[in-house]
């Protein structure tokens, strides 16, 4: 097909041929991404910290914290609010637009056309209701 195309526009005719194809490869990888792939920032987890603290060059008030947490006194996502110095560990991952620091545990999702009534003492069963905004008005005046 480049045969047909004049010297005069094969250069640009490359430019947009090599274009296509780039955009074809991204589609490509784009359909072997999956959901969870979106983020590519790393959750900071304490399995993450406690690496981190064992690390040969760790701070010494990362191990000293590291040791409180091992000793059930204090959990990692607390070390702001338990340490009057925060380790230098922790600065650089909060500062870093890679790591996302101790992420909210995900909501539950509930339909928001039910609503949660007590059955017993042990268990809840969901009943259907209309949303608000579909509910019938006892103030409005029928003409």
């Amino acid at each position: 097909m480049s045969s047909d195309v004049p010297p005069e526009l094969r250069s640009i005719y490359n430019k947009i041929m090599n274009a296509a194809e780039q955009v074809d490869t991204a589609a490509i990888r784009l359909d072997r991404v999956s959901n969870g792939d979106w983020n590519p920032r790393t959750d900071v987890t304490d399995e993450l910290m406690d690496t981190l603290a064992a690390r040969e060059g760790a701070s010494p008030e990362l191990r000293q914290y590291a040791e409180r947490v091992a000793n059930g006194e204090c959990r990692w996502e607390k070390i702001e609010s338990r340490v009057k110095v925060l380790p230098i560990e922790v600065i650089e991952l909060k500062q870093s637009p890679r790591v996302i620091w101790y992420p909210a545990p995900p909501k539950p999702v509930v339909d928001e056309y039910y609503e949660r009534v007590p059955n017993s003492a042990r268990a809840t069963k969901l009943k259907r209701v209309r949303p608000q905004h579909m509910r019938p008005n006892p103030h409005r005046v029928k003409i």
